[in-house]
């Protein structure tokens, strides 16, 4: 059966990558590169726009657009991996206002496109929320010691991930927390994203820490990452 999918983010190679797996199997793909460079295009079946998803008025346009065309959304696919230009390691300078800029657009923009997708989300009866993100938010993980901005705006994605899962839990939705890092092999994001997470089916509505019940970040060979 068709899926209608949101991609946000395209301008990323692993949630474009996301959306065309999505197309590729036969699902009504829509996304927005959020660099806001590009044009609306139509690139392997994937109808795509560039927003800013701190403009209200270009959001709303997009997801009133999905609205009139598919009626509602079964999963929303977020990537917000922008970074600063100059945010380097420690005494290296930073230009502070540009990664206050970097903070506002990944969490605030984020939080802009989860609210405006809410109400097509809710007419789905799949309800899916994905984050594609990156190890590098884990507490013992990371390895990098640049792109601070970066950094913290995922940790702020990841409790807002966990605020919305609380929320949104008892309404029937399902939540995905996928690392794209080194995907070389292993599960892709759209394969993660598919896959029903109850360990015993028989028991999901008592069994508390499968995957559907609690919020879990996992990577291209399952491995639950710490976070």
């Amino acid at each position: 059966m068709e899926k209608i999918i949101l991609v946000s983010g395209l301008e990323y190679p692993e949630a474009m990558e996301t959306a065309i797996w999505y197309a590729q199997k036969g699902n009504k793909v829509y996304g927005c590169y959020t660099d806001r460079t590009h044009d609306s295009i139509i690139t392997r079946n994937v109808y795509a726009v560039g927003i800013n998803l701190l403009d209200k008025l270009q959001l709303k346009k997009f997801i009133t657009q999905i609205e009139q065309e598919s009626f509602k959304i079964d999963i929303l696919v977020l990537c917000a991996k922008r970074k600063a230009e100059d945010d380097g390691a420690i005494g290296t300078g930073h230009i502070y206002q540009e990664l206050l800029n970097v903070l506002d657009y990944n969490i605030n923009g984020t939080w802009a496109m989860v609210e405006a997708a809410l109400p097509l989300l809710r007419k789905s009866e799949l309800k899916r929320i994905a984050f594609l993100t990156s190890t590098c938010a884990s507490i013992n993980w990371t390895d990098s010691t640049g792109d601070f901005a970066y950094h913290m705006s995922l940790s702020a994605l990841h409790m807002m991930e966990k605020l919305y899962f609380n929320q949104l839990r008892p309404e029937g939705f399902s939540f995905r927390c996928f690392c794209t890092d080194n995907m070389e092999c292993g599960w892709l994001p759209g394969e993660y994203i598919e896959q029903d997470l109850y360990y015993d089916e028989r028991e999901s509505a008592k069994n508390i820490h499968c995957d559907e019940n609690r919020l879990v970040m996992r990577d291209h060979h399952y491995r639950e990452i710490p976070w």
